[in-house]
């Protein structure tokens, strides 16, 4: 989401839709793989969240609402080529690295994770093509439970406010 304008979002998955899939993943804030610095900045300068914690870390209780905008018009258009959509709320990353959200949960805590789950849960509740996906490159393991917390936390937010929508994990 965050490397495509419109436009470019719409010629993406008409292309996708033309090579015969009829599903994508999504991160719906990056962090690691895009062309923007910092990463999950959209190209159009948008940051998914409005402000940091004391620590640096982006504050998952803030969001931005001209970003969220942009993620809600990719899921239209994959909604309008009748497409599903795989939408991790926070991919988690391969060994809690850099390319996921561990370390932003983690400062954020379990009240500020599902207040951010509860922030897409009331925002997507109604979205028709729509699948959440817990994880991204980790599994609940051994010296991992706090973060297990976090993620509980994302998932418990959304399923307040979403009860409809299927759930799969991501892991490795």
């Amino acid at each position: 989401i965050v490397n495509l304008t419109p436009a470019q979002m719409e010629q993406y998955l008409e292309a996708r839709r033309q090579q015969g899939f009829n599903a994508v993943y999504v991160n719906l804030i990056e962090h690691a793989f895009s062309n923007q610095r910092p990463k999950w900045r959209h190209v159009s300068g948008a940051d998914p969240f409005s402000r940091t914690l004391p620590n640096g870390l982006l504050d998952l209780t803030a969001p931005n609402e001209t970003y969220w905008q942009l993620a809600d018009r990719f899921l239209q258009l994959a909604n309008q080529k009748n497409m599903l959509v795989f939408a991790f709320p926070a991919y988690v990353g391969f060994a809690h690295g850099e390319d996921g959200w561990s370390r932003e949960m983690l400062a954020n805590g379990e009240a500020g994770c599902q207040a951010y789950g509860a922030f897409l849960g009331n925002r997507y509740r109604n979205q028709p093509n729509l699948v959440w996906v817990a994880g991204g490159d980790w599994g609940p393991v051994e010296g991992t439970s706090n973060v297990s917390l976090v993620v509980g936390a994302i998932k418990a937010g959304i399923r307040a406010n979403d009860r409809q929508h299927l759930w799969t994990g991501h892991s490795f």
